[in-house]
């Protein structure tokens, strides 16, 4: 009976109102945010992933001219300055590659 009565009250009611408005609020805005950092997160995956493609190849470019500057040494030992040349040739393009391609910073410093 007598929480009947205290809830009766029209400052009680205008408690709960202003407590459901403020819940509200914080719901739209929490979504709005979530939405935000998804966005930035999916930004970050494809941006990481696009770089870590681009350092992958460049880094089989240079295994494999590696294995070419040893297989020449190992067949012809004259053919090793013409190797030894290209080998220098493709590792500075691979190094090119990768510093045009940075990995991203993370989400934790791009994001929050």
């Amino acid at each position: 009976m007598a929480l009947i009565r205290w809830a009766g009250r029209p400052w009680v009611d205008f408690a709960f109102k202003v407590i459901a408005i403020a819940a509200l609020v914080a719901g739209a805005w929490n979504y709005v945010d979530n939405a935000r950092l998804t966005q930035c997160q999916a930004r970050y995956a494809e941006s990481a992933n696009e770089s870590t493609a681009a350092r992958s190849d460049a880094a089989a470019e240079d295994r494999r001219a590696l294995d070419d500057l040893v297989a020449a040494f190992a067949t012809d030992p004259g053919s090793g300055r013409a190797a030894l040349m290209r080998y220098q040739r493709v590792r500075a393009a691979a190094d090119a590659r990768r510093a045009a391609n940075p990995v991203p910073p993370p989400p934790s410093t791009r994001c929050g």
